[in-house]
């Protein structure tokens, strides 16, 4: 009979720290989401919510969230060889001065010159939403702008397209002006990825700023949050940090 008691007995304490474990591991799942959730940068709306809906359904998903980049869930980085983003990407459609291109991905990657190779882990990535600067160029060495990224990237959760101006993307997402570095022609944010560089994440547009003045003298007064034209292109590279 006692053997029994203290079976019994074992039983509810084995029950008992299954049920406190199981408890656990939840409270830990809700934790995690909900510091997910409050990390994110992306506005909870349905317009957003329709434009992730899209994004879900695309072939080609490009996700970038500070150091971490993925393409269809499978994580890339720069400083990747040829070979390792082919492995990733599938064989690239165009070859040009240097430029890598997947036309149906909507990605270019460029080499770096020899000597920058040396000084720093090579490669850029670029993402074309728009014309660049002067419209499309017949210049051989540009070739690799005209082939455009036509539906979402996700930029920490913020879907970003062609249609994509400066204040609709301030509109959807909880970035403010004074988290970029904002010069002639970006938008640019730094993300500290080890010990010596920053990636930098570079948004091309135009009227990045507010002009006073007339004639042939104009001076800058502040930075454009009421932006309203489109993002032309995004810029990723590697930068030594200060």
């Amino acid at each position: 009979m006692n053997q029994l008691f203290l079976l019994f007995v074992k039983l509810l304490i084995a029950m008992s720290a299954f049920l406190i474990s199981a408890c656990d591991d939840k409270l830990h799942n809700i934790e995690r989401a909900a510091a997910a959730k409050s990390s994110s940068k992306v506005k909870d709306t349905p317009e957003v919510r329709n434009m992730l809906a899209a994004f879900a359904k695309q072939a080609h998903r490009i996700e970038f969230n500070g150091c971490n980049m993925r393409y269809n869930g499978k994580p890339f980085e720069l400083g990747m060889t040829i070979k390792e983003l082919v492995d990733i990407f599938g064989p690239y459609d165009l070859f040009n001065r240097g430029f890598y291109v997947w036309k149906a991905a909507g990605i270019v990657f460029a080499e770096k010159s020899r000597k920058e190779r040396i000084e720093n882990p090579s490669g850029y990535l670029y993402i074309y939403m728009n014309d660049i600067r002067g419209g499309p160029s017949e210049d051989p060495r540009l070739k690799h702008t005209l082939y455009k990224k036509y539906d979402y990237i996700l930029f920490e959760g913020i879907p970003m397209s062609k249609n994509s101006t400066v204040k609709s993307f301030f509109n959807i997402s909880k970035f403010e002006l004074g988290d970029f570095f904002i010069s002639n022609n970006a938008y640019d944010i730094l993300y500290p990825c080890n010990t010596n560089l920053n990636i930098k994440y570079s948004f091309g547009s135009k009227g990045t700023w507010i002009y006073k003045g007339g004639g042939h003298l104009q001076l800058k007064s502040h930075p454009n949050k009421n932006n309203s034209n489109k993002f032309e292109s995004l810029f990723i590279k590697f930068v030594t940090k200060l």
